[in-house]
């Protein structure tokens, strides 16, 4: 039928048995420190003030509502007399859109009003404070006075700003306003004789209303 021939020859495998093999895998162990080891750094030191306040206005309302949001209780609630649209702080006095009664302010030692300048404001009309000096739209129109309504400057700027809403101060002085109708962001130099338009609807710009500036 056939020869079988059985040829055998020696190899270098090693047959290693599963069990054995097993026994052999070492598992890491990691350390895990316990809570005495842990040990705090002090890196920095960040003061809260005591006095915290929040103003607010509310529009149509004639009254300004002071909050003290440490304990997160009204104040105090000062009646002015008129609307109010817009309002800012400067060393403890509040300046504020008093829309038919002018630019006024509001001393927070006696709650005394005074108006700075006799004008009607749009309910639109922004205003900012940079330094010394006091910033406010109206309708086209952008002013500046200083701190007790000096009048300083005034730029026109109907031509190619509608419906003047949003206004901030960089800090160098330079002071931007937003043209809600004309679609664009409007940069004017600190003494007001010089301005460009700086955002646009090439930029994506579309309706824009409040402006705010982070300075660096």
């Amino acid at each position: 039928m056939g020869t079988i021939i059985l040829d055998t020859k020696s190899s270098d495998a090693t047959l290693t048995s599963r069990k054995i093999k097993q026994a052999q895998i070492m598992v890491p162990t990691t350390h895990v420190p316990v809570i005495d080891d842990l040990k705090l750094t002090l890196r920095q030191t960040v003061k809260i003030e005591d006095s915290q306040k929040l103003v607010v206005t509310s529009g149509s309302d004639t009254s300004i509502t002071i909050i003290d949001m440490k304990n997160r209780k009204t104040e105090k609630s000062i009646n002015v007399g008129s609307s109010i649209y817009g309002i800012v702080h400067k060393d403890g006095k509040l300046f504020y859109n008093g829309c038919t009664s002018g630019l006024c302010v509001v001393s927070l030692d006696d709650d005394s009003i005074t108006q700075l300048v006799n004008d009607t404001l749009s309910r639109h009309s922004s205003i900012i404070i940079w330094s010394d000096q006091l910033y406010y739209i109206n309708d086209d129109s952008v002013t500046c006075c200083d701190l007790s309504g000096t009048f300083k400057w005034r730029l026109e700027l109907a031509s190619f700003l509608k419906r003047a809403r949003g206004i901030t101060v960089d800090n160098h002085g330079r002071v931007y306003v937003s043209g809600f109708h004309s679609h664009n962001v409007v940069v004017i130099s600190p003494d007001g004789n010089k301005h460009k338009v700086l955002l646009s609807q090439k930029d994506n710009i579309f309706w824009p209303q409040t402006l705010f500036l982070i300075a660096k």
